[in-house]
């Protein structure tokens, strides 16, 4: 621990400091996320004893001089942490909008950010509209590892979009990890059918067309609302249903407008719902988050 706790004070919190945001630790930016008890340790005032870190998938710990206090910092290099439970443990939960405010990201990159901070390997989730897979195989990473195997249902109605989506699946995931996602050649509306049994943690949608296929087929006002009401139904406290819609092709609009309204009628007292735009970009793609308490 005083190994540690003399590391941090000459070497880390001098680099949180001087403002670096990516040293040879891999630390990078992140969220923001305040603990209220105090720090007992000594030069923490160096970097506010601000800093927010959890290991990323790839294995590296990723901070922001403006978050977690320093004593986190102390436990996580004394005992291993960076796990899910830490979080937990905070009593707080934090959606990192870091990427959507300050850098234009892609919108689902944002998404898959904040799915990150709900769920845990071992949940049941859904890709409702699963295209051309890239959600589906970020679902199954997030899911299913070699120590623990959740589930992933992807449903989609075109064909194509299910050939597409397995064939990705095939080259990027392990043998074990492909046998836990469930294709399944059927509307998003009709999701309840395959996991009403089922504690659902996760259920997201990519509204419109498929990327690369017939734009004229996509998704509707109508029946993303059923899928709505279904997921509503389907998911365990604690769980989210992630909305991104596309409003620059007919209908696109009336769609967002729709998943909004659905939003807007759940009860403040069971659900969180909020929703995410660049307000300068008129035809780019919206987020929509809902979350059951």
């Amino acid at each position: 621990m005083t190994t540690a706790r003399a590391f941090i004070s000459s070497w880390v919190v001098p680099q949180l400091s001087s403002g670096s945001k990516r040293n040879n630790l891999g630390f990078g930016k992140l969220g923001f996320m305040r603990r209220a008890s105090s720090c007992p340790y000594p030069r923490a005032t160096l970097a506010r004893s601000i800093v927010t870190w959890w290991r990323s998938p790839a294995g590296r710990f990723n901070c922001s001089p403006q978050s977690l206090r320093l004593d986190i910092i102390m436990g996580a290099l004394s005992n291993g942490a960076g796990t899910t439970e830490t979080w937990h443990e905070s009593k707080e939960h934090v959606v990192d909008l870091t990427e959507f405010a300050l850098e234009g990201a892609k919108i689902t990159s944002v998404a898959h950010g904040v799915w990150r901070r709900v769920v845990k390997p071992g949940d049941t989730v859904v890709d409702a509209t699963c295209g051309n897979g890239h959600d589906t195989l970020v679902l199954t990473n997030m899911v299913c590892i070699p120590e623990v195997l959740g589930s992933v249902y992807a449903l989609d109605v075109q064909e194509d979009a299910l050939a597409n989506t397995s064939y990705l699946l095939d080259h990027k995931l392990d043998e074990l990890q492909r046998k836990q996602v469930h294709l399944l050649q059927l509307c998003h509306s009709h999701l309840e059918k395959v996991v009403s049994n089922l504690p659902v943690r996760l259920v997201v949608f990519n509204l419109g067309y498929l990327p690369g296929g017939d734009k004229q087929l996509k998704t509707g006002a109508e029946t993303t609302l059923r899928a709505l009401k279904a997921a509503s139904n389907v998911l365990q406290a604690g769980g989210l249903i992630s909305v991104v819609a596309y409003t620059g092709h007919p209908g696109g609009l009336e769609e967002y407008e729709t998943v909004k309204q659905f939003g807007a009628s759940l009860p403040s007292e069971a659900w969180i719902c909020s929703h995410h735009e660049w307000i300068n970009r008129p035809l780019s793609a919206r987020l929509v988050f809902l979350l059951k308490r």
